[in-house]
């Protein structure tokens, strides 16, 4: 995370400890892990917040590509129905042979 080694934490604990004082020291430390503890928590809040609207805009983008697609395939059924409804309903299928029309009773 910040790349500091073990020996670069002592120095930084002695320091600190001849520049504040064995009395404050506790309370310093207290102060900067909370502060620390509030910018971790409100970056993942941001971090949360983004993610939520990119989410949003991504299901929109879906929706709207779901309903194009409904739409372009009741179309397309549509012009289907209109195709079969011109054809002869023996051509329907061209592997199935042929149907006899069949004729009425008087015919022969």
């Amino acid at each position: 995370m910040l790349n500091i080694g073990f020996w670069e934490i002592c120095v930084v604990l002695v320091a600190s400890l001849l520049f504040i004082g064995p009395d404050r020291l506790p309370n310093v430390i207290r102060f900067f892990g909370r502060t620390y503890a509030k910018i971790r928590h409100a970056s993942r809040d941001l971090r949360m917040a983004f993610q939520q609207e990119v989410d949003r805009v991504d299901s929109e983008r879906r929706a709207e590509e779901i309903a194009e697609r409904r739409e372009a395939l009741r179309l397309r059924r549509e012009e289907e129905d209109a195709a079969d409804a011109e054809r002869p309903v023996a051509a329907a299928d061209p592997r199935l042979p042929p149907t006899p029309v069949a004729k009425e009773e008087g015919e022969e």
